[in-house]
């Protein structure tokens, strides 16, 4: 018996008064898979992530979630959001009370901190690396250090799945490096089940243990290698992705394997 599956869509179409957005999307991801999005400006991806986590209502098909519909789900602890841009703008509160902040879900708003929930805080702080610096104000960090407090808070209410829009974004090439190797040791050492969006197509390929290609219905599904080998990515982001692509050396698997072969390429 594989991997249970966390995540179930079928069929999701959805559209905006300017258009379809989405169209037929189908895929499963399972737990302890590292799954990277990619597509172009445009090609519904955020969207997707909003479906997924039950702030839109797809006009078309479904999402299951742990096995129960998308709406009558109710453990919404248990998956962690970053959305895009999420830390980059700093405000007043220090890092530990932003942290908390993501343990509300869980333990209520007006309920008192029991010793569980501080050491789940702790536990989340502890792996994003940001304890350290728990007194510090927001404003005071670097853009990489903010994106490890959105993480923290994130993983505040203990999550079994993590979902990213953008992750990298407002972050340097220096602490994108540190960045996606904290993910990916989440995923190896933790089992945590990751899903994230991103335009960087090269950083996606080399990282994840499954790629899914986006330009409104789903273009390609599977992994990495049987996938950054065709035509298709010119044919969905132009002739220059290759070139994105190569620079950065060659692909590895970082994530469980969940059982995904090549997966079908069609040309959108």
């Amino acid at each position: 018996m594989g991997p249970r599956v966390c995540i179930e869509v079928k069929g999701v179409g959805f559209g905006y008064q300017g258009g379809q957005a989405l169209s037929d999307v189908s895929f499963s991801v399972h737990e302890g898979e590292y799954l990277g999005i990619i597509g172009p400006n445009g090609g519904g991806k955020t969207t997707l992530l909003k479906i997924v986590l039950g702030l839109l209502s797809p006009d078309e098909g479904s999402v299951r979630l742990f096995g129960e519909p998308s709406e009558e789900f109710s453990q919404r602890y248990r998956i962690g959001y970053v959305p895009q841009g999420h830390g980059a703008e700093p405000f007043p509160a220090s890092v530990s009370e932003v942290v908390w902040s993501g343990r509300f879900p869980r333990m209520g708003l007006l309920a008192r901190r029991s010793p569980e929930d501080r050491e789940a805080v702790g536990r989340a702080m502890e792996a994003a690396g940001v304890h350290e610096i728990s007194r510090r104000l927001l404003g005071q960090l670097s853009g990489g250090e903010r994106q490890r407090v959105s993480i923290a808070r994130a993983l505040a209410s203990g999550p079994e799945v993590l979902i990213l829009d953008e992750p990298s974004v407002g972050v340097d090439i220096g602490a994108q490096e540190a960045f996606y190797a904290f993910l990916g040791k989440l995923n190896r050492d933790q089992g945590m089940t990751i899903l994230f969006v991103s335009h960087d197509v090269g950083v996606v390929a080399r990282e994840v243990g499954t790629l899914l290609c986006l330009n409104k219905r789903m273009v390609c599904h599977g992994r990495p290698e049987n996938i950054i080998k065709g035509d298709f990515l010119e044919t969905v982001y132009g002739s220059h992705v290759k070139n994105v692509y190569h620079r950065h050396g060659n692909l590895k698997n970082a994530g469980h394997d969940a059982g995904h072969d090549a997966g079908g390429c069609d040309a959108p």
